[in-house]
């Protein structure tokens, strides 16, 4: 392996790494879909579309809640 394919699998790998770690996850889940989740992630429009798919679920699908809380 050449100096020049080490550096570009290192940088390859970090830049997948800070990616994952910084964003958040705006799938449709138990976990994702209570107020707690919604608090921490930032207002916009992104977190607005989570809550109303969230909002869709039957009550079973989203913990229960079926509400609206943010």
């Amino acid at each position: 392996m050449t100096t020049k394919s080490v550096i570009f699998l290192t940088a390859a790998l970090a830049s997948g790494f800070a990616m994952a770690v910084g964003e958040a996850d705006y799938s449709v889940s138990e976990e994702h879909c209570t107020p707690e989740y919604w608090e921490k992630l930032p207002d916009g429009k992104k977190t607005e579309d989570l809550i109303d798919k969230c909002d869709d679920l039957e009550p079973s699908e989203n913990g229960g809640s079926g509400q609206k809380v943010r």
